[in-house]
């Protein structure tokens, strides 16, 4: 199993995880929510699930409440097709397991404002821009393994 560690140092922010497919992004699809969220990937013909693990405000399973990518320019190079998201609330370590191996894992942000994220390796914004609550920029820190979300920043971080 492949394993992305997050730390998170501050909160109030969402977000929704996806692997690279060739030229765009298959996002995931959240299913089940307890003391993890549960979701797959449909990449090609395999399925490959996928596991969120630390501490989190709600998870809005598929098609279940607002859809927050409106500006499908600052989901780049493709929004996600459902409302599924979760969103965080509280400082701390966040995991994401993936049943085997995946290229290129993105995560579209909807809100980071004000939020300090390590990842531990060095990351790379895909794209960022206005959204449904405004917009924002995202500053690098760390020698680019994280950033700290200025106004509402919405977008797609690579973790290669």
């Amino acid at each position: 199993m492949k394993k992305i560690l997050c730390t998170i140092v501050l909160s109030a922010f969402v977000l929704v995880f996806a692997a690279a497919a060739n030229a765009n992004v298959v996002w995931t699809d959240w299913t089940s929510a307890a003391s993890t969220v549960q979701g797959t990937l449909s990449i090609g013909s395999s399925t490959v699930g996928v596991t969120y693990s630390g501490p989190y405000a709600f998870a809005q399973l598929d098609n279940s409440g607002t859809y927050y990518y409106t500006n499908a320019s600052t989901y780049l190079p493709n929004p996600p097709p459902t409302s599924g998201i979760i969103g965080l609330s509280d400082a701390g370590t966040s995991t994401i397991t993936f049943s085997q191996a995946v290229e290129n894992p993105v995560i579209a942000l909807v809100s980071w404002n004000g939020a300090v994220v390590n990842f531990g390796t060095p990351i790379t914004f895909l794209s960022y821009g206005s959204s449904y609550w405004g917009s924002g920029f995202p500053t690098l820190i760390n020698g680019d393994t994280g950033f700290i979300g200025n106004g509402e920043l919405h977008g797609v971080v690579e973790v290669p």
